[in-house]
């Protein structure tokens, strides 16, 4: 036997650096349906796999990197764009003017809604207060409910009160807002008496909606300070009124309460 037959006996077979086709057909397989089909859930997993497992060059790579990043911030616009306009559905903005000044707001997703159909209107409150109507014309909000005298202790944990009053207009001749108030005083004429020369005493214009009013704050005349807020329609007289019991959340208290305003409507 020849020395060349010898080796060629003796020899082992040479291990090879060449990857097996089918095993990176299937690499490449397995990226290409993550980035594509699995867009976007899975494809963050593709672009991985992608730099790790496959033979692609380096320039193929980075194409498809930023062709992913550019696909991903579509999307995100895309969905930001679509909240957007949901919200917009959900939230119906209105206006609140007071003199020259205009004040945005928007009633709260996740309020409940006051229906009131004996006087016609509705409006939103935080579920968090607790409501009651004592009869149809009387609703109010405020948290914790306390009855009979309320003492610095209760008045402490109320907080604040919020309410709107219906009751009957006096008024056959049509008056403006503005002298309306000035012939009625809001169907309160003595209240009236006693705190408009008070220093916390003062009146101003409002607009809810298309209905003039008008806002009208006070000390409190013996009780805690407040201020009411007039409009008139027909033959009834619409005051929304915010009682201040304790002055360290009197910031929330006409947060609230202008939101609440905001969202106060009349039934078609």
């Amino acid at each position: 036997m020849s020395q060349e037959e010898n080796k060629n006996i003796y020899s082992l077979p040479q291990k090879t650096n060449k990857e097996k086709p089918t095993r990176r057909i299937l690499i490449d397989a397995i990226v290409v349906v993550l980035l594509i089909i699995g867009f976007p859930k899975f494809s963050v997993l593709g672009v991985v796999l992608m730099w790790v497992l496959t033979k692609w060059s380096r320039k193929i790579k980075i194409i498809v990197t930023l062709a992913w990043i550019l696909s991903i911030a579509i999307l995100s616009f895309q969905i930001l764009s679509n909240l957007n306009v949901m919200r917009e559905k959900v939230k119906e903005s209105k206006k609140i003017e007071y003199g020259n000044s205009t004040l945005e707001l928007q009633s709260e997703g996740g309020w409940k809604i006051y229906k009131n159909e004996v006087y016609g209107y509705t409006i939103e409150y935080p579920k968090e207060l607790y409501v009651n109507n004592i009869n149809e014309n009387l609703f109010f909000a405020r948290s914790p409910l306390v009855y009979g005298t309320i003492t610095d202790e209760d008045a402490k944990r109320i907080g604040y009160e919020i309410d709107l009053a219906v009751s009957s207009n006096p008024d056959q001749e049509h008056l403006s807002i503005k002298e309306w108030w000035e012939k009625y005083r809001g169907n309160w004429p003595e209240r009236y008496e006693a705190v408009k020369n008070r220093p916390g005493y003062k009146e101003e214009n409002i607009k809810i909606g298309d209905f003039e009013g008008i806002k009208v704050c006070d000390d409190g005349w013996n009780f805690f300070p407040q201020c009411s807020v007039y409009i008139v329609k027909g033959k009834y007289v619409y005051r929304f009124t915010v009682i201040y019991y304790y002055k360290e959340l009197s910031s929330e208290a006409d947060n609230i309460f202008n939101k609440m305003l905001s969202t106060f409507r009349f039934l078609e």
